[in-house]
């Protein structure tokens, strides 16, 4: 009798191997503006557990199990870091790290109004961005005649030319400056000054 027969019985053993998923990750923003500096990346560590990175959009730079540093690329889209885990053999969850870069050209802010009257509260016209950024800004009177010029991002004009104040009244300006990698923008609008 088969069943009689101790000989056809194998010994099993029963194991059960838990695996919890790792930290949800989220998503980061950047911008091309400057070279994007290394980031560094980590999910909660198990000494029994092994770790499997994958990146899309950039290449890993260092490695250790449960902590990975990504280079991530300039160019602007949306992309994704993931790493699961495993413990002999089984794989556990897997979790998302989402990276977007954005185009660095909208990283300039020029006011429309500004006030020159000795109230030391936006008493200058000047753009705002980023420190470096290879720039250019003229203003014209009504006439079309330059009243000032700037190369320096940090250039301001206060509402004068030749030393007098001009007239209260819209003047209009033409900002041209280049973001990375070279590419050149050009923006022209109007200024209200007010005293």
């Amino acid at each position: 009798d088969p069943l009689q027969d101790q000989s056809n019985i194998i010994n099993m053993k029963w194991f059960i191997i838990l695996l919890f998923p790792l930290q949800i990750f989220s998503q980061g923003i950047y911008n091309n503006c400057e070279p994007i500096p290394p980031q560094n990346y980590e999910v909660s560590y198990d000494i029994n557990k092994d770790y499997y990175w994958e990146v899309n959009g950039g290449y890993i730079t260092n490695s250790n199990g449960h902590q990975v540093t990504i280079q991530w690329d300039d160019t602007p889209g949306t992309y994704t870091l993931s790493v699961y885990s495993g413990i002999g053999g089984c794989v556990g969850d897997t979790s998302y790290y989402t990276v977007k870069i954005e185009e660095c050209s909208s990283l300039l802010f020029i006011p429309n109004t500004f006030t020159p009257d000795g109230d030391g509260s936006n008493e200058v016209f000047k753009a705002t961005g980023s420190p470096g950024l290879e720039f250019h800004m003229i203003i014209f009177n009504r006439w079309g005649q330059v009243i000032f010029e700037s190369y320096d991002i940090d250039g301001y004009w206060d509402g004068t030319y030749n030393n007098l104040q001009c007239q209260e009244g819209v003047y209009v300006y033409r900002v041209r400056y280049i973001t990375p990698p070279n590419k050149l923008n050009l923006f022209i609008g109007h200024v209200t000054l007010l005293r």
